[in-house]
């Protein structure tokens, strides 16, 4: 349709509790979202803290922190976030040395960590930890007394999980002279970092 035509809604949504009475509904949660619904971008929606942290564990859809906002003067700020609509549910890509590009020059300075970052810091750390051939060398270069210490240990976890689970974890009381034994004879080899 033209510009001129096509009517633009503004969504807020909060998860609250609400009072139906009829054809009506009344309550906090109800003007929460219509405060969100005011903050909202012509065509957008803005969610309250509280679907935020449901809903990004729930959906593929990405964020953008909308700032604290006070409605009235005395009231508890409100934390609002932006859905990113369309082609914008993937964090916008950082170049290194680089400082990210806001989209609204009215973003609050003490926005919420970047779970987007955080996923690639753990992807990142995973990828740098140890192979499994890295630890069958450290494995295969100890003393006699070392192995048998990490198979003990290894085996006490097992009948841990396999009879009692992770719930009561026995294991580790039997296990710390072991682990003692680890450390003090360990050796470590030339050829691993």
């Amino acid at each position: 349709m033209p510009n001129d035509t096509k009517l633009q809604f503004r969504i807020g949504i909060n998860l609250g509790d609400v009072i139906h009475q009829g054809d009506n509904i009344y309550g906090d949660g109800v003007n929460v979202a219509s405060r969100l619904e005011a903050l909202a971008d012509p065509g957008g929606i803005m969610v309250s803290k509280s679907v935020h942290d449901f809903a990004a564990r729930q959906l593929a859809v990405g964020f953008d922190f909308g700032g604290n906002h006070v409605a009235k003067e005395g009231e508890t700020p409100i934390e609002s976030y932006r859905v990113r609509l369309g082609g914008e549910n993937r964090a916008e890509s950082v170049e290194p040395d680089v400082a990210p590009k806001t989209k609204r020059a009215d973003r609050s300075t003490d926005a919420p960590p970047n779970l987007a970052d955080d996923a690639r810091t753990f992807a990142d750390n995973v990828q740098a930890l140890p192979t499994i051939s890295w630890y069958r060398a450290w494995y295969e270069a100890q003393p006699k007394r070392v192995r048998v210490a990490v198979l003990t240990i290894a085996g006490l976890f097992a009948i841990n999980v396999f009879f009692t689970g992770l719930a009561d974890p026995w294991f580790i009381y039997p296990s710390l002279p072991l682990a003692a034994i680890i450390w003090f004879g360990r050796n470590k080899p030339d050829n691993l970092n």
